[in-house]
């Protein structure tokens, strides 16, 4: 027998079959079933940000992130924000899609309209069409045939309707049927104490700071620690001051920032309060010099004031400049610490500030020796 030509014959069998089989499924499957080069593309400056990140409360949240294809399509495409995609932390059972929920595009391109029945034969249109529990998500749906060109998106939820998880590090996942997908992290810890070590590189700390240290061109009169902040008798005419040290490590690409903001004025149980600086007309804008409460008699809001002030001079227009002060109220937050890019927590002005708090009285101030607060910071990466 010739081995050699049984060998060749049997190679060119194996051959032929092989045609035969990637024929057919070309045949059935189309060429894309073969060579489909397909693929998702990365998010950028992906953050979701939480307006608290105390455990188990309900919040608000915005997720940003920049999209590099277009939304939508001939058949429509979906955007489907995910908390915790691994477990059953969070809760959005309580969000209505009509009215907690809104969606926008920096420079405009995105129209958000009610539900499927209000697309009106826009271009941009799209709405909040889902919402699902474990995991828990929220879902934009575009209008068949609109398309929103790649760019910068925000998500506001609205109303605290989002039940934050327990303490700890969580994704959100920014998917669904459109091309563009990515991950952020969130941390969720108790008020002030705030350390969040991740597997995306994030360390927030808080230190509390010895009296008679100086922050921002003051002296502290009163020393502090990581969970608390005591200011014991307060003299009448005199300022009390208290200070505390937050550092901020982490690989985040665009950075991070750390906000504060607090759940009620100084408050004793009988009542009295010792309101916002200054007079309780509260510095939410630009940062100013300090002054004394004016101390009127019958306006309780002017008998004493406390404040807010940072070293941090990478913050926009150094905001604080120097012994300058700001008021601190339940609604609303204000930024102490920010950096554009990775912090290794020991830099100042990059990854490590003092934060400072001030207290002054008049002798009209109501006597009470339980006034109390509790303040919250907030760090929010950026990656």
């Amino acid at each position: 027998m010739d081995y050699t030509s049984a060998f060749r014959s049997l190679i060119r069998m194996k051959w032929l079959a092989t045609t035969l089989v990637v024929a057919t499924l070309s045949w059935a499957l189309g060429l894309p079933f073969l060579f489909n080069t397909a693929s998702a593309s990365q998010l950028l400056s992906v953050s979701a940000t939480a307006s608290s990140s105390a455990p188990s409360v309900s919040t608000n949240y915005m997720v940003r992130f920049t999209t590099v294809n277009p939304i939508g399509g001939s058949t429509g495409s979906t955007t489907r924000i995910t908390f915790d995609p691994t477990g059953n932390t969070f809760d959005v059972s309580a969000v209505a899609l009509g009215t907690d929920v809104h969606i926008s595009r920096t420079g405009g391109g995105l129209t958000q309209v009610a539900n499927i029945g209000a697309c009106a034969g826009g271009t941009d249109e799209i709405y909040a069409s889902n919402q699902g529990t474990n995991p828990d998500y929220i879902e934009f749906t575009t209008c068949t045939g609109d398309s929103i060109a790649a760019g910068a998106i925000l998500v506001n939820i609205s109303n605290a309707h989002v039940v934050n998880g327990t303490n700890g590090s969580y994704v959100v996942r920014i998917n669904g049927t459109m091309t563009d997908a990515a991950d952020t992290r969130i941390a969720i810890i108790s008020s002030v104490t705030m350390t969040a070590i991740v597997d995306t590189n994030l360390t927030f700390t808080i230190a509390g700071v010895a009296s008679s240290s100086m922050i921002n061109g003051d002296t502290t009169s009163t020393s502090t620690s990581a969970t608390a902040i005591g200011f014991g008798v307060i003299s009448v005419g005199t300022s009390s001051i208290a200070a505390q040290d937050i550092t901020v490590a982490t690989n985040a690409f665009n950075g991070f920032s750390v906000t504060i903001t607090e759940n009620q004025d100084l408050t004793s149980a009988n009542g009295a309060n010792i309101n916002a600086f200054k007079d309780n007309e509260a510095v939410t804008g630009a940062p100013v010099a300090w002054t004394t409460p004016a101390g009127t008699l019958g306006v309780t809001e002017t008998y004493g004031h406390m404040g807010v002030t940072s070293e941090d001079s990478s913050l926009p227009t150094d905001a604080f400049g120097t012994s300058l002060y700001a008021g601190l109220t339940a609604t609303s937050t204000r930024t102490v610490l920010y950096h554009n890019a990775v912090a290794d927590g020991t830099t100042d002005n990059i990854g490590k500030t003092r934060v400072g708090y001030r207290v002054q009285v008049t002798a009209l101030q109501e006597a009470a020796v339980d006034y109390n607060n509790v303040i919250t910071y907030v760090c929010t990466p950026i990656f």
